[in-house]
């Protein structure tokens, strides 16, 4: 698995989203200059038009092929009513070429492929 990280692009939507994560937690601000979240290229484990994804403790972000934004959150309704909330962002009139990484993540991410229920 090749992780890939893409902040140059995309940095001020995951900043955006990290900051309305970490004042609803209470969290200083200035904690989140410090965080590294990491891109992970979409190698199947995804649906086709993801290109590259992240998961942070506030939700997931995917990068589609047509280069839009994509944020999974989650929607509370009730003590156990968890709902997902998805929220698309849009650059208008951009001319989107080959969506990829630029350099390697500090950040490692791991997880098991299978079905083993043992």
């Amino acid at each position: 698995m090749r992780r890939v990280a893409l902040h140059y692009v995309f940095l001020p939507s995951l900043l955006a989203l990290l900051s309305v994560c970490l004042s609803l937690a209470g969290i200083p601000q200035a904690k989140l200059l410090k965080l590294s979240v990491p891109f992970i290229k979409n190698e199947g484990q995804m649906d086709n038009r993801v290109s590259f994804y992240a998961k942070t403790f506030g939700g997931t972000l995917f990068v589609t092929k047509d280069g839009r934004l994509v944020y999974s959150l989650p929607k509370y309704e009730g003590e156990n009513d968890v709902r997902l909330l998805a929220l698309e962002e849009v650059l208008l009139n951009a001319k989107i070429g080959e969506i990829r990484g630029t350099e390697k993540s500090i950040t490692r991410v791991n997880y098991f492929i299978g079905n083993d229920p043992k």
